[in-house]
């Protein structure tokens, strides 16, 4: 497995590496990135602590398999044709804290895929395969997953002329343990034998652009592992869920509200934020 994680560090710093050199490529090419500086509270910590929440994905290949030069900036952007290409893309995502203790969204992902996409004027699929790291901030806890995905989105669902978009990410994956601490104490050994995980993600964004708001967005995570062993079921580690609610305002400024848990979290919480996003495209 430590094969497989050399190979996916070797792709992402390759696709930085490549993407260094922006002006001579592609628009398409260059990298969405997220920066958010936060305020996080919760009911299980001990008081609020700032922190930066990040989200930068992008492709490393993008190879047109339709014949059609259409170009698009984003993988599920609209279309007025059908686009059938072939992609490898990265996915850096995660909250890190000023206080790691008070971090209550103490999880971090680092991913590579490689997948098939068709996108039409009624929405898009994808599928392939994929690699990811997964860690908390110290990182105490880290883990390795590598399996199959399978993505449909669509813009304007609900509004066509105000563009609201949904998504449903669903993975199947086996999940090598290098590290978690929660699972070694609910099974009593240090060696953790791999095991398979559904990680499903469901986000549906809407545009208000009314009285200084801007956007409204949900999204669920929710984590099961397939077949656990009774201890780590009856430790409440073998699913994790998370639910968030989120409004954007004008200038970039948003405010958050969380409940459930991520892997290595070890109870649920309610989550709060205030913030403010950065967006380089």
């Amino acid at each position: 497995m430590r094969i497989v994680l050399k190979l996916i560090w070797a792709a992402t710093l390759a696709a930085f590496a490549t993407l260094g050199n922006a002006q001579e490529k592609a628009k398409s090419d260059v990298p969405d990135i997220s920066i958010s500086p936060v305020m996080l509270d919760s009911n299980n910590s001990t008081g609020a602590t700032l922190g930066v929440e990040w989200l930068i994905k992008g492709k490393v290949v993008s190879n047109n398999l339709s014949g059609s030069s259409k170009e698009t900036k984003d993988t599920f952007d609209d279309v007025a044709e059908a686009v059938s290409k072939f992609e490898v893309g990265y996915k850096f995502a995660g909250t890190a804290a000023a206080d790691e203790e008070r971090n209550p969204k103490n999880f971090l992902e680092v991913l590579l895929d490689a997948k098939w996409l068709y996108s039409a004027p009624a929405g898009a699929v994808s599928g392939g395969l994929f690699g990811k790291y997964e860690a908390d901030q110290s990182p105490d806890n880290k883990q390795y997953v590598y399996g199959v995905r399978l993505t449909v989105a669509r813009l304007g669902l609900a509004h066509k002329n105000r563009m609201d978009f949904i998504a449903l990410d669903v993975n199947l994956g086996q999940v090598d343990p290098g590290k978690d601490e929660a699972r070694q104490a609910a099974l009593g050994t240090a060696n953790l034998d791999r095991y398979y995980r559904w990680d499903v993600e469901f986000l549906y964004m809407y545009p208000i652009a009314a009285r200084g708001l801007e956007t409204l967005e949900y999204n669920y995570r929710y984590f099961r592992e397939t077949n656990p062993p009774l201890p780590v079921e009856q430790a409440g580690l073998d699913r994790n869920k998370l639910s968030t609610f989120r409004l954007g305002f004008r200038n970039d400024l948003f405010v958050a509200y969380s409940t459930g848990k991520l892997p290595f979290d070890r109870q649920s919480d309610k989550i709060y934020e205030v913030g403010w996003s950065y967006k380089y495209k």
